[in-house]
């Protein structure tokens, strides 16, 4: 339902729901001054969203991402933003997930991991990466978009080179 306040000062959406089978996104909130500095205040709650439509939609948005790149796994959790894009918070959850390149093979197997997001700050991780039989790799990423900073943490032993290039 989308309801607007006197003069479209306001937009108030009391629930939208996109139905990705199996899961879902239902958004909450309101966005108030609409027209002049809108100020939204949402929140999304992410149940068993396809890692695979995400990779679809990713495809449209990037030409980085090959036409044979496919996903699976899901995602899960909540996000809520009191404002502008600085005040986005919230908490998400990666699961079963693997990615392949169909013309090549190249496949990875990830752990489970997290994604936090607090402001302008964001982590990713810890998370197991299998690039193949005998490579695991760890990960960690850190961003700051407000620094315009981030660091990479890689962990590995014995990591075959062939086995990290394939992905490059």
């Amino acid at each position: 339902a989308l309801l607007t306040g006197v003069g479209f000062e306001a937009v108030e959406l009391t629930s939208f729901e996109a139905p990705l089978p199996p899961g879902s996104v239902v958004v909450e909130g309101r966005i108030a001054r609409l027209f002049q500095d809108p100020r939204p205040e949402l929140r999304a709650q992410v149940s068993s969203v396809p890692l695979a439509t995400l990779v679809e939609v990713a495809k449209s948005f990037t030409d980085r991402l090959p036409t044979g790149f496919e996903g699976e796994g899901t995602l899960a959790g909540e996000l809520e933003m009191a404002g502008g894009l600085a005040s986005l918070t919230g908490n998400l959850r990666v699961t079963d997930a693997a990615f392949e390149e169909q013309e090549t093979r190249a496949a990875l197997r990830l752990s489970d991991f997290s994604v936090a997001v607090k402001g302008e700050t964001a982590s990713l991780g810890p998370v197991r990466v299998k690039l193949g039989e005998e490579s695991d790799l760890g990960v960690s990423f850190q961003w700051d978009r407000g620094r315009r900073t981030s660091k990479v943490h890689l962990e590995a032993q014995a990591l075959p080179l062939r086995s990290l290039l394939e992905w490059v």
